[in-house]
């Protein structure tokens, strides 16, 4: 079923696509249809600027047919597909771009010819957009060559600081072989530590059990001295008494030796346990990081600025994790810059 209005009317509607079924539009989604296919023809007659109200109209017919959209305006208003695609991808570059307070800046957008705004796309990166924004404000024209020159400028500073980032990369990937030596040399000295605190550590367990064993000792001959019959007394002393207040005084003073060699015992295996932490955490460190490292490069092969740009421009959230991952590299990079200082 077809709109049945007269043929007189300017905003009348073509009755040669009779195959296309429009007879479940309302009356007034007909009334839209009829006023987007006059003022779309109406548009097309007026300056470049007068794009975007042709484009908007085709945007407007689109919400009105749905899947039917495309067939209607090939047969309405004799539009290729290609023009049509060409259309749409007009209107988003203008709404992307061109927007300021929620309006589309005509008067900008008239410096630009068709050709040009097709060169753009929704995902063009915002400086090159400025550049040629700046351009036009100045009264230039910007046709389809001063994009592709702008576009190219881009692409080549972009494939510049790669490869600067490259350089920097290549650097850096030095300094953290150096480090790692370094790393392995702080872990060789740390080990030496280790066993030298391990050896002390033996001595000193062996000068405590001498310690003790000669305490024992010296308790027995007290026991002797202080329980037997008959008072002898020992060599080199004048009484039994000073002999016992003598070996009192050597008791105490092996008993004090015993303390000060389980506190240096103590002191020792706290010295060995951070040593041990210390190389253990050294060693774990340099290795994750020369694997964080690989990983880096591996990914920098995988996704040259060709393919980066490629999936950029076809995919905006692609473009926004771009961006971000961007942004996490330049700061890391000046983490790595300080680290390396």
């Amino acid at each position: 079923m077809t709109l049945a209005v007269p043929s007189s009317d300017t905003t009348a509607l073509h009755a040669d696509w009779s195959a296309l079924d429009l007879g479940n539009l309302s009356s007034e989604d007909q009334m839209r249809l009829r006023m987007s296919v006059s003022e779309f023809r109406s548009s097309g007659r007026r300056l470049i600027g007068e794009l975007y109200v042709m484009t908007q109209q085709l945007c407007l017919m689109r919400d009105i047919l749905g899947d039917r959209f495309r067939s209607f305006v090939e047969a309405e208003l004799g539009l290729a597909p290609r023009m049509i695609s060409r259309y749409m991808h007009i209107n988003k570059v203008l709404n992307t771009h061109f927007t300021v307070d929620g309006q589309v800046d005509l008067n900008e957008a008239n410096a630009f010819t068709q050709r040009a705004l097709a060169l753009l796309s929704p995902s063009t990166d915002t400086s090159v957009v400025e550049e040629l924004r700046a351009l036009a404000s100045q009264g230039t024209t910007i046709d389809h060559n001063v994009v592709i020159n702008a576009l190219n400028q881009a692409e080549a500073d972009a494939v510049t600081q790669l490869a600067s980032a490259q350089s920097d990369l290549t650097a850096k990937t030095r300094q953290l072989a150096d480090l790692a030596q370094q790393r392995e040399v702080e872990r060789a000295r740390n080990q030496r530590e280790v066993e030298s605190q391990a050896e002390l550590l033996r001595r000193a367990e062996q000068r405590r059990s001498d310690l003790e064993a000669e305490i024992e000792k010296l308790r027995s001959q007290e026991t002797q001295i202080k329980f037997e019959e008959k008072e002898v007394v020992p060599a080199g002393y004048a009484s039994v008494e000073e002999a016992i207040n003598a070996k009192n005084r050597e008791l105490e003073s092996l008993v004090g030796q015993r303390e000060a060699v389980a506190a240096e015992i103590g002191t020792l295996t706290e010295q060995q346990k951070k040593l041990q932490d210390a190389v253990q955490q050294t060693s774990a460190s340099a290795t994750q990081f020369l694997a964080m490292k690989e990983q880096a490069d591996t990914l920098i092969a995988q996704f040259p600025i060709a393919l980066l740009k490629s999936l950029s421009e076809k995919d905006p959230a692609v473009k926004t994790a771009i961006a971000s991952l961007g942004e996490t590299f330049v700061l890391f990079g000046q983490q790595l810059s300080k680290a390396g200082a």
